[in-house]
């Protein structure tokens, strides 16, 4: 049933919105604690074991270097 759900992430300049067919959810940016990012996605981390996975294949131009600003550094 969850395999053909269908997520579109919209960014703002302080928050993101997650849209599917049985929900959304607006996430601030203030929540990330960390983000990794790999040749091919980006993982936005809320808690120790819960994030989302961003394929960077369906990035818009720009959008990598954006979350790179607003995501927290390494320490």
């Amino acid at each position: 049933m969850f395999d053909r759900l269908q997520r579109v992430y919209k960014f703002y300049d302080t928050y993101f919105v997650i849209e599917d067919a049985v929900n959304n959810a607006t996430v601030d940016y203030s929540l990330i604690n960390k983000a990794v990012f790999t040749k091919t996605n980006v993982y936005l981390m809320i808690a120790k074991n819960q994030g989302y996975m961003l394929l960077k294949s369906n990035f818009p131009e720009g959008l990598e270097a954006f979350l790179r600003q607003i995501t927290p550094k390494k320490k």
